[in-house]
């Protein structure tokens, strides 16, 4: 971010591009950082922000392949698993454990763990407001947005492979849990009672 507080220009965050290391991370929370509305609660802002980012990534084919070693970087040095097997998810812990945690990571919030890509997740979307205009963003365009990517041309890699590999296992872990609630006492008492002999969780 500039001094201004204004966001950088595309052009100048790819001007300083590094997708390697640490520079990977600080690559894309640049670039988000130019889509962000103002205010943060402007979907509309967003998805004008975010059509003129794929608009500018369709003139710059050199900045998709950038973009492409930047993430794949991230993937071949991060945990993946917990990303696509916990994102989203209720905690196992009790209500008034969560509770607390909540209380305590807003009066004192813990370093995110960059060593995994949730804990990235984080730091690349910083302000707590983003999944707001990230929700509200017409589903083609993040699609259009993985499509410069063109994910196709690193098949093969050991990068490509490590992330299709912690999606094979994160499906895994869910479909453990899935089984799991079917086993679920409170979960059994609402269910038929032949349950057991057909239980489609366990299926």
């Amino acid at each position: 971010m500039p001094g201004n507080g204004h966001p950088e220009s595309l052009e100048a965050v790819f001007s300083r591009a590094q997708p390697s290391g640490a520079g990977a991370a600080v690559l894309f929370t640049a670039l988000f950082d130019t889509v962000r509305p103002r205010p943060v609660t402007d979907s509309d802002e967003a998805a004008l922000r975010y059509r003129r980012l794929l608009d500018f990534l369709a003139s710059h084919p050199e900045h998709c392949a950038t973009l492409r070693e930047a993430f794949l970087k991230l993937c071949s040095e991060v945990e993946l698993r917990s990303f696509f097997s916990d994102s989203g998810l209720l905690p196992a812990t009790g209500f008034f454990s969560e509770l607390w945690r909540k209380i305590s990571d807003r009066l004192l919030p813990g370093a995110p763990d960059t060593a995994s890509l949730r804990g990235l997740v984080s730091v690349i979307f910083h302000n707590r407001n983003d999944h707001r205009w990230l929700s509200e963003l017409p589903g083609e365009l993040a699609l259009e947005f993985w499509q410069r990517l063109d994910l196709q041309q690193a098949r093969g890699t050991p990068a490509m492979r490590r992330l299709l590999e912690s999606i094979l296992e994160a499906c895994r872990v869910l479909s453990a849990r899935i089984a799991a609630m079917g086993i679920d006492a409170e979960i059994g008492h609402a269910l038929p009672q032949d349950h057991e002999a057909e239980s489609p969780f366990l299926a």
